[in-house]
């Protein structure tokens, strides 16, 4: 019989104002993996969260090998219950190589005060090839991608004694080829005895891998499948429907080309107005390649529109053309955090809208339309201080600005299911005004049923 890692009884954890988590009952085991399924307010996160450490339950029960826990701090679960935490892909220091980012970044060496440097690469070697990875002990950290860092996340979890690792969202911004990487290593790790719980937006890529999936909805647990029982888990929660691409109006279909630029090549391709173009890669290091150019990191990017020639410098000169850049991560993707939301949905537009000192008394008009915004700022508290990051505030920012172009890059690929649908509902009404949007994502996940027209670059 299998190691008893953790079990949970009656778990009841509260996170004001809307999120919860009731009844959960829950047993881990040695060498077994269990995914965490349901939508992104199903309680999945909340769970693997509050094994990550400084959420104290509301009720309930928690043993780690037999012993009852009643200290959840971050370090208690890592020094003393070997419970590791690991959220997408970790960051490494840029002044160290991989061997001392392996060995240093870890809480059990920071009270070494003698290191030897020799001694150090060698064990690191040792530890990721006993995990069948293979990598040079002082590789710069700039050259690893998004799947190594997660690889060596995972092995440097398990020399550090894991018993039982927990993972969120690490399939954010991978291939299907570099996903293939991770299942490897997790068997690898299920092997040596090591438990694995995994939540992810794309709980369907882990299921090779995993013994048990839980289904949670709105904060509990509705059910428990086996291996070779997973294909129920869509009947029992049901996907949200894909929304059928809109039919574009003639008028709307007037043209632009655009020159992308990736590992010194470039290519030419046309687009749409009023539609939405999806640009697909087997290779995360393509789209990568194409969002840095657009930035200004390429010589050649361009956009051909109106008879002319836009050059990708940065993303404030392609703004002046009304050409915007949205990733889940940037600038386009900040909020002033020391101004109110009304002010951060204006920000972007004030010189179209401002006339001196009746700017004031335009804004109010402007946000009082039912017309034009409908219900959409019902649900947001105008005078209150934006967030750093709110998808739903950028797109009112958005549509406010009315921008010709929106290229957006792996931000459906970072939200779930559910997520997905609303983000869909608004770039559809962005493009019933005129706007182009391009889409890069990679092919690990099937979009092509929602875009007008897809590319593979």
């Amino acid at each position: 019989m299998k190691e008893e890692l953790l079990r949970l009884a009656e778990l009841h954890i509260e996170q004001p104002p809307h999120r919860s988590l009731c009844g959960v009952h829950l047993l881990l085991r040695a060498g077994e993996c269990c995914i965490l399924a349901g939508a992104e307010n199903s309680g999945k996160y909340l769970l693997t969260g509050f094994l990550a450490g400084g959420i104290v339950p509301a009720g309930g029960t928690v043993w780690a090998e037999g012993d009852r826990v009643t200290d959840f701090s971050p370090e208690q679960w890592e020094r003393a219950r070997h419970v590791y935490y690991l959220r997408g892909a970790p960051d490494f220091l840029r002044s160290m190589d991989l061997s001392e980012n392996f060995f240093l970044m870890r809480r059990n060496r920071l009270n070494k005060l003698l290191l030897n440097r020799r001694a150090m690469r060698l064990r690191t070697t040792q530890a990721l090839e006993e995990l069948g990875l293979h990598y040079a002990q002082n590789c710069p950290v700039e050259r690893l991608n998004r799947v190594d860092r997660v690889l060596i996340g995972i092995a440097r979890a398990v020399d550090q004694g894991a018993k039982l690792i927990v993972l969120e969202d690490i399939s954010q911004g991978l291939s299907l080829p570099q996903a293939t990487q991770v299942l490897a290593l997790l068997r690898r790790v299920k092997q040596r005895g090591v438990g694995i719980l995994l939540a992810d937006n794309w709980s369907g890529w882990f299921e090779p891998v995993a013994d048990w999936m839980v289904l949670l909805q709105e904060g509990e647990v509705v059910r428990k499948l086996r291996a070779g029982d997973f294909a129920r888990k869509d009947k029992i929660l049901p996907p949200a429907p894909m929304p059928l691409p809109s039919e574009v109006s003639p008028d709307r279909t007037e043209g632009f080309a655009a020159v992308l630029e990736y590992h010194g090549a470039t290519v030419t391709e046309q687009f749409a107005f009023g539609q939405i173009t999806l640009l697909l890669s087997e290779d995360q290091s393509v789209l990568d390649g194409c969002w840095q150019a657009l930035q200004g990191g390429g010589r050649k990017c361009c956009f051909l529109l109106d008879g002319g020639r836009i050059p990708c410098r940065s993303p404030a000169s392609l703004r002046r053309h009304r050409i915007l850049l949205w990733s889940r991560r940037g600038r386009a993707a900040r909020l002033q955090e020391n101004m109110t939301t009304a002010e951060n949905i204006l920000l972007p537009s004030l010189r179209r809208i401002s006339r001196g000192v009746f700017f004031e008394k335009t804004a109010r008009r402007i946000l009082r339309d039912r017309d034009f915004w409908g219900d959409e700022l019902d649900a947001l508290d105008l005078t209150a201080e934006a967030p750093a990051y709110s998808w739903e505030i950028l797109f009112c920012r958005w549509k406010l600005f009315h921008p010709r172009i929106l290229v957006v890059y792996g931000l459906l690929s970072a939200v779930g299911e559910d997520t997905q649908e609303r983000l869909y509902t608004r770039l559809r009404e962005l493009c019933r005004r005129g706007t182009a949007v391009i889409l890069l994502e990679n092919t690990g996940r099937d979009w092509s049923g929602r875009a007008d027209r897809v590319i593979a670059i």
